[in-house]
């Protein structure tokens, strides 16, 4: 059975509705030449991998499983999930709260994630399940590194509040090539300003129906005016996004090089689409260069 299972390339889960979780510490190793793993309505699914090293006692009572977890010692950080998986597709999943809980995980060749319509799905890995559950905490942590991720679909994360923070594994993310968030109300924002001033190979954004009331969220401690530079951004859309007032709610400016197809309705509380940015030279020293109104971008070259 090792062998045969080495040897699998896709593996497909589908309505599996007594499952509670999929992969063990003594079975997900061995699917070394997995590309592609998908899983769709299953409906009690709560976490797909039980993290090796982390499990030392599973308790079952009542329907109810909880974990005893173990501290990683530093060569067992460097333990990489599925080494070869390009595609993971997550899908009609209402229990799941997590993708494993651990301390460190690392997908290097991952180029897709989608992840739609999971309720409960409020971090990709939970560092302390027994307090995690109650702070808000962003999905993807510094422990969570994506270098090689393309393309990112999340839609219907109704728990959904911080996609990442300002501290990200080193490389995770920078190859990002297009975005779409969907149906995610709770959202407070998409991304910090340290992950939007490296996506350098972001080619389409899209937000739709999300409660976000700036893309951006602003830097602590910025004191300079922020720089956002798309040299390859061609399209972008935001749309039915009711509470969105601004790009980034601070002194900035953005530059879109090759922005070609740009969508924007039903954005209730934008007041002012665009304004050009002012530089100190050409504001008075009393002068604040935000504008009252605060316009959606602040455009330095379009």
């Amino acid at each position: 059975m090792s062998s045969s299972i080495q040897n699998l390339t896709h593996l497909i889960f589908r309505g599996c509705g007594k499952l509670k979780y999929i992969f063990s510490s003594s079975i997900f190793k061995s699917f070394v030449n997995l590309r592609r793993l998908e899983i769709f309505r299953c409906e009690v699914l709560e976490e797909v991998i039980i993290f090796p090293h982390l499990e030392e006692i599973i308790e079952e009572q009542n329907d109810t499983i909880s974990f005893h977890h173990l501290e990683l010692n530093e060569e067992e950080r460097k333990d990489r999930i599925f080494p070869r998986l390009e595609c993971l597709v997550i899908k009609d999943l209402e229990k799941l709260t997590r993708f494993c809980s651990g301390n460190y995980i690392e997908f290097p060749f991952l180029k897709h994630l989608e992840i739609v319509q999971c309720p409960l799905f409020k971090a990709f890995m939970f560092t302390n399940i027994s307090t995690d559950s109650e702070e808000t905490q962003p999905f993807f942590k510094e422990k969570v590194a994506l270098p090689s991720l393309e393309e990112m679909v999340i839609s219907g994360m109704d728990n959904l509040k911080i996609i990442w923070n300002n501290q990200l594994s080193e490389h995770s993310f920078r190859k990002l090539q297009i975005v779409r968030v969907s149906g995610c109300q709770n959202l407070e924002n998409l991304f910090p300003a340290s992950i939007a001033r490296n996506l350098f190979e972001l080619e389409e954004l899209e937000m739709v129906n999300c409660g976000v009331e700036e893309i951006v969220s602003k830097e602590e401690r910025a004191e300079a005016a922020v720089m956002f530079v798309f040299p390859r951004v061609t399209f972008l859309k935001l749309s039915f996004l009711q509470r969105l007032r601004c790009f980034y709610p601070g002194t900035h400016s953005s530059e879109w090089l090759v922005l070609k197809n740009l969508e924007v309705y039903d954005c209730d509380d934008m007041k002012i689409f665009t304004s050009k940015f002012l530089s100190h030279q050409e504001t008075n020293e009393y002068q604040v260069n935000v504008p009252v109104e605060q316009a959606l971008f602040l455009v330095e070259k379009v």
